[in-house]
């Protein structure tokens, strides 16, 4: 049976003046989530037939999964722009001082759906039968979206230990549900009568949620001394779109045989939505990977696909073997879900003192595209007539506006460190799929044909402008006092081809033609402007450190 829905949860909003402090792991100093409940997920299904001189036939239909639960929006509210509230200090792992969170429940995932029939038929004295077998797969379904999340912090905030945040507002899409295995398999007993069809319908994908915005504005100090630990982080970041199961039906019928296979596309990845961060005050990280500030929307990759085939044969016998006839072309893979625009305004002092830890750091990042459905008309005795395609890769999603203004003295003080990074990168697309024909051995002539399927479509960046009025200083290798980018997606690698059919000595030889066709890489894609204004200084004190770089 389906899954039941996930709940949906309310609006969160935390409005708090005073001091706090915290000890202990994950004990976070002020939090406001809003978290949409999971989809259930599908109930399995195991159908089993068995007869002994009548023709069987099976149905089995998978579970779905049910829609993850939209998030209400989720805000923390600390003092005012007029007056100043109490100071925030955690001491534990995982413990931020503020967080606002808004996640989308994820899309429930189906149900496996088994089916597995044996036939005495046209054994010995009995007449012969016609089986037949009728595979549904469950579907997965959507993810819930991610609300709205805001942080206004009008106080200071000191974090002790790893991966604990000043100030973390976000909000994230749930991840879409995946289709499963659809499985059917049916034998009949040895009879040149004995006929048999099958249908498999793969179950559909979900597609992820969407992040909803994500807003911060802080006055006030912030000092954290943990590794990955950032001082503000403000993100959106859809959920990945749910992918394709395997579907399968099979029956060993001697007198002649025809099957359908439907497959089903990836689901698309879900957007990115526009987020701003605004911080004025003095923010100082200590350890590894603690970036000053971090702006980003982030789309998510699209799901992979299967593919749809359609195969006939007719009766088997000693003298005249099967002739046999498939086709099978995968789909095109699910599209990678766009980002937001990114605005980030920094004023007063931003000094990060380990290594990986840009002080002010701005992306906005499309998601990848899925893969392409893989063909596949490989089988025990090679056809008469096999053609495979493979499927397109999906398109990559696009990277949004990215905006840095910046008064502020902006310092790092090791390796790898960057004074003001802003990049938008648009999602690469996706691989093609797989194409696979031939056989173990050959007792007819015939033809197999395998097409590569073609590399998706990489999608374009968007426009980068960075504006800095302030005095950046850099202090290690590879840090560049500016470095801004814009990145068109990368086309997709072509699927490969494999078309083979191995020599049996025991049987006749016959005659084959195989044919192999490599996909097409994808195209890329063309990135955005770039704008680099500085009317400040800028000073760099290591090699492969520029001052601006774009």
């Amino acid at each position: 049976g389906p899954g039941r829905t996930g709940a949906t949860p309310g609006t969160v909003t935390v409005p708090h003046r005073g001091s706090v402090t915290t000890d202990g792991v994950y004990v976070r100093g002020v939090a406001a989530q809003s978290i949409g409940g999971g989809g259930g997920t599908g109930g399995m299904n195991v159908t089993g037939v068995f007869t002994k001189n009548s023709s069987p036939i099976s149905v089995g239909v998978g579970g779905s999964g049910s829609t993850g639960g939209h998030a209400g929006s989720a805000s923390v509210f600390r003092g005012t722009a007029t007056t100043k509230t109490g100071k925030i200090t955690t001491n534990g792992i995982g413990a931020h001082g503020i967080e606002a969170s808004s996640i989308g429940g994820g899309g429930g995932d189906a149900g496996m759906n088994f089916i597995l029939g044996i036939s005495l038929a046209g054994k010995d004295s009995a007449p012969p039968s016609m089986a037949a077998q009728f595979a549904i797969g469950g579907s997965g379904d959507n993810a819930g979206n991610g609300g709205a999340a805001r942080v206004e912090n009008h106080s200071d905030i000191e974090t002790k230990k790893d991966n604990s945040h000043g100030i973390m507002a976000q909000s994230i899409g749930g991840g879409g549900g995946n289709a499963n295995f659809n499985l059917a398999v049916t034998y009949e007993g040895k009879n040149d009568k004995n006929m048999g069809f099958n249908l498999a319908v793969g179950g559909g994908t979900g597609d992820g949620g969407d992040g909803g915005t994500a807003d911060v504005i802080h006055i006030g100090n912030i000092i954290t001394r943990g590794n990955d630990s950032i001082g503000v982080l403000s993100q959106s970041i859809g959920g990945g779109g749910g992918n394709a199961g395997m579907n399968v039906a099979y029956i060993k019928a001697d007198g002649g045989k025809a099957g359908i296979t439907l497959g089903r596309m990836g689901g698309t990845g879900g957007i990115g939505a526009d987020v701003t961060l605004d911080s004025t005050g003095i923010i100082d990280t200590y350890g590894n990977n603690s970036y000053g500030m971090l702006a980003q929307s982030i789309g998510n990759g699209g799901g992979n696909s299967s593919a749809t085939s359609v195969s006939v044969e007719n009766s088997d016998t000693a003298k005249n073997p099967a002739d046999a006839f498939s086709v099978s072309v995968g789909l095109e893979g699910g599209e990678g879900g766009k980002a937001g625009t990114v605005l980030l305004n920094a004023k007063g002092i931003v000094t990060t003192r380990g290594e990986n830890a840009h002080a002010v750091f701005a992306q906005s990042v499309g998601g990848g595209g899925g893969n392409g459905g893989s063909a596949n008309t490989f089988g025990l005795s090679a056809a008469a007539m096999a053609v495979s395609v493979g499927g397109t890769g999906g398109t990559g999603g696009t990277g949004g506006n990215v905006t840095v203004n910046s008064s502020a003295r902006v310092q790092t003080m090791n390796v790898n460190s960057v004074g003001i990074l802003a990049q938008s990168i648009g999602g690469g697309g996706g691989t093609g799929g797989r194409a696979m024909t031939g056989a173990t051995r050959s007792k007819t002539d015939g033809i197999t044909v395998a097409v590569g399927g073609s590399g998706g479509t990489g999608m374009s960046s968007g426009l980068v402008t960075v504006s800095n009025s302030g005095l950046i200083l850099t202090d290690g290798k590879n840090s560049h006092g500016v470095l801004a980018q814009s990145l068109g997606g990368g086309g997709g690698n072509s699927g490969m081809t494999i078309n083979t059919v191995l020599s049996d000595k025991t049987i006749k030889s016959t005659e084959r033609v195989a044919v192999s066709v490599g996909g097409t890489g994808g195209s890329g894609a063309v990135s955005g402007d770039v704008i680099v204004t500085n009317t400040g200084a800028i000073g760099t004190n290591k090699e492969r450190s520029v001052g601006i770089f774009a």
